[in-house]
């Protein structure tokens, strides 16, 4: 599952920045953004859970376990979360926190062979 999320986050990202994008709202940048954030939030779920967390869909609980499970990624899970809440943001920004996301997970969890 965490492997999943992260394989599936980038490449989310990827056809996002070739603009390869298949939901017609996600042409929204406001709504292209907020799901890029929201993948950002899933990486970074990942990441606790292999770390011993509990699977939370909530946001707010993921950010709460982020905080205690990695809190190397603690400003990237709180800035999706602000994105996730409405704050504005370019979804430029919101891409590349889910791609950095994404690298912090395969730097700590690098695929198995």
């Amino acid at each position: 599952m965490a492997y999943g999320r992260a394989t599936r986050a980038k490449i989310l990202m990827e056809r996002y920045r070739s603009g390869i994008i298949n939901e017609p709202f996600r042409s929204n940048p406001r709504l292209l953004a907020r799901s890029c954030a929201k993948a950002a939030i899933r990486v970074l779920s990942s990441i606790t859970i292999l770390r011993g967390a509990i699977f939370y869909a909530s946001p707010y609980q993921v950010v709460a376990m982020v905080t205690r499970y990695a809190p190397e990624a603690t400003f990237l899970a709180y800035r999706a979360l602000e994105i996730v809440d409405g704050a504005m943001s370019e979804p430029n920004e919101a891409m590349g926190i889910a791609e950095r996301a994404v690298e912090l997970f395969y730097s700590l969890y690098p695929e198995p062979s």
